[in-house]
Protein backbone atom coordinates (compact mmCIF):
# COMPACT_ATOMS: atom_id res chain seq x y z
CA UNK A 1 0.00 0.00 0.00
CA UNK A 2 1.03 3.34 -0.87
CA UNK A 3 1.77 5.63 1.71
CA UNK A 4 -0.04 8.85 1.60
CA UNK A 5 1.34 12.38 3.13
CA UNK A 6 -0.53 15.76 3.58
CA UNK A 7 0.67 18.95 4.69
CA UNK A 8 -1.68 20.66 6.60
CA UNK A 9 -0.78 24.44 7.26
CA UNK A 10 -2.75 27.57 8.84
CA UNK A 11 -2.75 31.33 7.65
CA UNK A 12 0.59 32.75 7.75
CA UNK A 13 -1.22 35.88 9.48
CA UNK A 14 -1.87 32.98 11.97
CA UNK A 15 1.90 32.24 12.64
CA UNK A 16 1.11 28.42 12.88
CA UNK A 17 3.45 25.69 11.88
CA UNK A 18 2.35 23.58 9.11
CA UNK A 19 2.49 19.48 10.67
CA UNK A 20 2.09 16.44 8.34
CA UNK A 21 -0.24 13.44 8.41
CA UNK A 22 0.33 10.28 6.83
CA UNK A 23 -1.85 7.38 6.43
CA UNK A 24 -0.62 5.33 9.18
CA UNK A 25 0.70 8.25 12.45
CA UNK A 26 -1.76 11.14 13.43
CA UNK A 27 -0.13 14.45 12.84
CA UNK A 28 1.73 16.15 15.55
CA UNK A 29 -0.30 19.41 17.01
CA UNK A 30 0.85 22.17 15.10
CA UNK A 31 3.25 24.42 17.26
CA UNK A 32 3.15 28.25 17.27
CA UNK A 33 6.12 30.24 15.33
CA UNK A 34 6.63 33.34 17.03
CA UNK A 35 5.41 36.22 14.42
CA UNK A 36 7.60 38.18 12.23
CA UNK A 37 9.83 41.27 12.69
CA UNK A 38 7.88 43.89 11.60
CA UNK A 39 9.23 45.83 8.87
CA UNK A 40 11.25 48.42 9.29
CA UNK A 41 10.34 51.87 8.11
CA UNK A 42 13.02 53.43 5.34
CA UNK A 43 12.65 56.40 7.52
CA UNK A 44 14.48 57.36 10.80
CA UNK A 45 10.43 57.81 12.54
CA UNK A 46 7.38 57.65 11.83
CA UNK A 47 5.32 59.85 9.23
CA UNK A 48 1.94 60.03 11.80
CA UNK A 49 -0.98 62.34 9.97
CA UNK A 50 -1.01 65.58 12.04
CA UNK A 51 -3.60 65.37 14.53
CA UNK A 52 -6.39 68.13 14.06
CA UNK A 53 -5.45 71.11 16.57
CA UNK A 54 -8.62 72.68 18.47
CA UNK A 55 -8.78 76.43 17.54
CA UNK A 56 -7.24 78.81 20.26
CA UNK A 57 -9.69 79.78 22.79
CA UNK A 58 -10.54 83.87 22.58
CA UNK A 59 -8.56 86.67 24.51
CA UNK A 60 -11.04 86.84 27.25
CA UNK A 61 -12.75 89.91 27.35
CA UNK A 62 -10.45 93.00 29.34
CA UNK A 63 -11.76 93.55 33.15
CA UNK A 64 -12.46 97.59 32.70
CA UNK A 65 -10.84 98.12 36.58
CA UNK A 66 -7.09 95.94 35.14
CA UNK A 67 -6.97 98.63 32.48
CA UNK A 68 -7.53 101.39 34.49
CA UNK A 69 -5.15 100.18 37.12
CA UNK A 70 -2.65 99.50 34.43
CA UNK A 71 -3.52 103.43 33.24
CA UNK A 72 -2.76 104.55 36.48
CA UNK A 73 0.44 102.09 37.34
CA UNK A 74 1.68 103.18 33.60
CA UNK A 75 1.95 107.09 34.69
CA UNK A 76 2.98 106.50 37.81
CA UNK A 77 5.99 104.96 36.43
CA UNK A 78 6.36 107.74 34.16
CA UNK A 79 6.10 110.39 36.60
CA UNK A 80 8.73 108.76 38.49
CA UNK A 81 11.19 108.64 35.98
CA UNK A 82 10.78 112.46 35.12
CA UNK A 83 11.08 113.04 38.89
CA UNK A 84 14.29 111.20 38.55
CA UNK A 85 15.61 113.42 35.82
CA UNK A 86 14.39 116.54 37.57
CA UNK A 87 11.16 117.11 35.61
CA UNK A 88 8.15 118.29 36.77
CA UNK A 89 5.05 115.50 36.98
CA UNK A 90 2.30 114.78 34.15
CA UNK A 91 -1.23 114.48 35.69
CA UNK A 92 -3.19 111.36 35.32
CA UNK A 93 -5.92 112.28 32.15
CA UNK A 94 -8.99 109.88 31.69
CA UNK A 95 -9.28 111.27 28.30
CA UNK A 96 -6.33 110.60 26.99
CA UNK A 97 -6.53 107.42 28.36
CA UNK A 98 -9.54 106.72 26.72
CA UNK A 99 -8.26 107.63 23.22
CA UNK A 100 -5.11 105.48 24.08
CA UNK A 101 -7.12 102.38 24.85
CA UNK A 102 -9.44 103.10 21.80
CA UNK A 103 -5.82 103.64 19.38
CA UNK A 104 -4.50 100.12 21.25
CA UNK A 105 -7.61 98.58 20.64
CA UNK A 106 -7.77 99.87 16.34
CA UNK A 107 -4.08 98.15 16.45
CA UNK A 108 -5.48 94.93 17.87
CA UNK A 109 -7.81 94.78 14.54
CA UNK A 110 -6.18 97.15 11.94
CA UNK A 111 -2.03 96.62 12.64
CA UNK A 112 0.40 98.54 14.51
CA UNK A 113 0.70 102.22 13.75
CA UNK A 114 0.82 105.34 14.91
CA UNK A 115 -2.60 107.53 15.15
CA UNK A 116 -2.24 109.53 12.40
CA UNK A 117 -4.89 112.18 14.36
CA UNK A 118 -1.80 112.90 16.31
CA UNK A 119 0.10 114.55 13.86
CA UNK A 120 0.57 118.61 14.01
CA UNK A 121 -0.93 118.36 17.93
CA UNK A 122 0.56 119.68 21.15
CA UNK A 123 0.50 115.67 22.10
CA UNK A 124 2.61 113.24 21.33
CA UNK A 125 1.96 109.34 21.41
CA UNK A 126 4.30 106.27 21.87
CA UNK A 127 2.86 102.64 21.04
CA UNK A 128 4.26 99.06 21.75
CA UNK A 129 3.24 95.71 20.99
CA UNK A 130 3.59 92.75 22.26
CA UNK A 131 2.79 88.98 21.00
CA UNK A 132 2.92 87.74 24.40
CA UNK A 133 0.83 90.55 26.20
CA UNK A 134 2.13 93.23 27.39
CA UNK A 135 2.09 95.33 31.07
CA UNK A 136 2.59 98.87 31.83
CA UNK A 137 5.78 98.54 33.02
CA UNK A 138 7.06 96.54 29.85
CA UNK A 139 5.64 99.13 27.82
CA UNK A 140 7.20 101.93 29.94
CA UNK A 141 10.68 100.12 30.06
CA UNK A 142 10.68 99.63 26.08
CA UNK A 143 10.19 103.12 25.64
CA UNK A 144 12.11 104.59 27.88
CA UNK A 145 15.15 102.23 26.09
CA UNK A 146 14.32 103.79 23.27
CA UNK A 147 15.96 107.51 22.78
CA UNK A 148 12.84 108.39 19.75
CA UNK A 149 10.23 107.39 22.84
CA UNK A 150 12.28 108.93 25.57
CA UNK A 151 12.28 111.84 24.41
CA UNK A 152 9.01 112.02 24.08
CA UNK A 153 8.13 111.21 27.88
CA UNK A 154 10.91 113.33 28.56
CA UNK A 155 10.15 116.86 27.10
CA UNK A 156 13.31 116.29 24.65
CA UNK A 157 11.73 116.65 21.19
CA UNK A 158 11.54 120.38 21.38
CA UNK A 159 7.94 120.76 22.07
CA UNK A 160 6.33 122.21 25.58
CA UNK A 161 6.90 120.70 28.66
CA UNK A 162 3.95 117.73 28.93
CA UNK A 163 1.49 118.84 31.65
CA UNK A 164 -0.98 115.78 31.23
CA UNK A 165 -0.74 112.15 30.12
CA UNK A 166 -2.98 108.91 29.67
CA UNK A 167 -2.44 105.28 28.75
CA UNK A 168 -4.09 102.21 27.27
CA UNK A 169 -3.27 98.48 26.70
CA UNK A 170 -5.38 95.96 24.76
CA UNK A 171 -4.65 92.83 23.19
CA UNK A 172 -0.14 93.04 23.34
CA UNK A 173 -0.58 96.70 21.95
CA UNK A 174 0.04 99.73 24.11
CA UNK A 175 -0.35 103.30 23.81
CA UNK A 176 0.72 106.71 26.03
CA UNK A 177 -0.27 110.13 25.00
CA UNK A 178 1.25 112.97 26.30
CA UNK A 179 -0.06 116.55 26.05
CA UNK A 180 1.74 119.97 26.39
CA UNK A 181 0.47 122.96 28.25
CA UNK A 182 0.05 124.92 24.79
CA UNK A 183 -2.52 123.14 23.08
CA UNK A 184 -4.86 126.80 22.48
CA UNK A 185 -5.70 125.27 18.95
CA UNK A 186 -5.34 121.32 19.82
CA UNK A 187 -6.59 120.43 22.78
CA UNK A 188 -5.52 116.75 23.41
CA UNK A 189 -8.93 114.99 24.26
Amino acid sequence: MKKFTMVVCASALLAFACGKKDDKSEAPAPTAVPAPAPEKSPLPFPLPFPKPQPAPAPAPAPDPGQASDEAHRAIDILNQWRQDRGLTTVAFDEGLSARSLAWAQTMATSGFRHDPSVAGTQERENIAWSSNGITAMQAMQMWNNSPGHAAAMYDRSNWPTAVKAGYGQYNGYAALRLCSQNHETNVCN
